[in-house]
């Protein structure tokens, strides 16, 4: 068996460690800008289909609104013409 040099273990410097944190919170702030970003687009994409419901439903109201005004229109000619 051949042995191996052993790494070094020695613990990192202060300029290392600072360097690691500075590295560290630069990459935290990368992350919650991108889940930031994630977060907003989902918002917007639940408000737009939110008023694309709204607007359907109005849609099918007032359908429903000028069937019921065209029924009511014929029944009223029936009654006159009977």
């Amino acid at each position: 068996m051949v042995a191996r040099p052993k790494a070094s273990v020695a613990p990192p410097s202060v300029r290392g460690r600072r360097q690691l944190t500075s590295d560290a919170a630069a990459w935290l702030a990368s992350l919650q800008s991108v889940a930031t970003e994630y977060r907003r687009a989902k918002a917007e994409e639940s408000i737009s289909e939110q008023r694309e419901t709204v607007r359907l439903r109005r849609v099918a109201r007032q359908d429903a609104r000028a069937a019921a005004n065209t029924e009511l229109d014929r029944q009223r000619t029936r009654s006159l013409l009977a």
